[in-house]
């Protein structure tokens, strides 16, 4: 890979000429969303590397933004309701991508009562970072975030519920009211047709989770919350494709290496999505998350 060209490209946005792209990851979402997906919009942070034309990236000019909470709101279940309204085909391209209610960047410092009066920012990085930061590979995306620690582990039940959360909360700041919660989760029929026993168990807990908001300062059951879940001893963690960059406290294993099998215990990756929901995703890359 001739990486200077790679980096003079990565900068060759004319109208908004900046500087060679500085940082080890990257924000970007799945091109291809058809009617059979369980979702529409599929983003996700990765570390630094090549991407193909079916995964368009996002080179944001201010890094002072809560990028984090960007990634949440394209994870959340009301902004990929609003995505299917457009959609007329099967590439989720720049020009759609462009048209989505997004929300503004000055609504996350905005105080809501189902935190009893504090702004959401820090409450959505706190669960973004523990469901992307799964391995060294996002380090630099943790440090970002203000973390220094190892990679979490990759626990199904904690990451089942910060997903949902994140979602009822999105509900709420997009003001979408009790009786419109139903319309739309049920939507989502390729979801629900294809595994209608995790679809209902998914909107039950977003509903709970919005209905215990809506009535005072919410309260996660995750002990420990979000944010400070269990985490790899220091070494390279199994999800780790290569060596962190400092060296570790321990020495490390030597790895095999190993031939193509199916993720069981968790993945590489940084998105907030399991490998089960994204069809035709290359596990060698485990990008998107995990398998059942």
């Amino acid at each position: 890979m001739y990486e200077t060209e790679v980096n003079e490209r990565l900068a060759d946005d004319l109208p908004n000429r900046r500087e060679n792209w500085p940082h080890d990851w990257l924000i970007g979402w799945r091109n291809i969303c058809r009617a059979s997906d369980d979702r529409t919009v599929t983003p996700s942070v990765t570390p630094r590397t090549a991407c193909g034309d079916t995964f368009p990236v996002m080179l944001p000019v201010d890094q002072a933004l809560p990028l984090e909470a960007l990634v949440a709101n394209l994870s959340a279940f009301v902004l990929d309701f609003c995505a299917r309204q457009k959609m007329s085909g099967a590439h989720l391209t720049y020009t759609y991508l462009e048209q989505l209610p997004v929300l503004a960047p000055s609504e996350y410092a905005q105080p809501v009562t189902w935190l009893g009066g504090e702004p959401p920012e820090s409450w959505i990085r706190d669960r973004v970072l523990e469901l992307t930061y799964t391995s060294y590979e996002m380090g630099p995306w943790a440090k970002r975030l203000g973390d220094n620690g190892a990679p979490f582990i990759w626990d199904e039940d904690r990451r089942f519920l910060m997903r949902a959360e994140l979602d009822a909360a999105y509900f709420h700041l997009y003001d979408i009211e009790r009786q419109d919660l139903d319309l739309v989760l049920d939507s989502f029929r390729a979801f629900r047709n294809k595994r209608p026993e995790l679809f209902q168990r998914t909107k039950d807990e977003i509903i709970r989770i919005y209905e215990a908001m809506a009535t005072g300062p919410y309260i996660t059951s995750l002990t420990p919350p979000p944010g400070d879940g269990p985490r790899h001893a220091p070494g390279t963690s199994p999800l780790t494709r290569v060596t962190p960059r400092t060296p570790p406290s321990q020495p490390l294993r030597k790895l095999e290496k190993k031939g193509r099998k199916p993720v069981t215990d968790g993945n590489v990756g940084g998105a907030l999505f399991g490998l089960d929901e994204v069809e035709g995703v290359d596990i060698q890359l485990d990008i998107f998350g995990r398998e059942e």
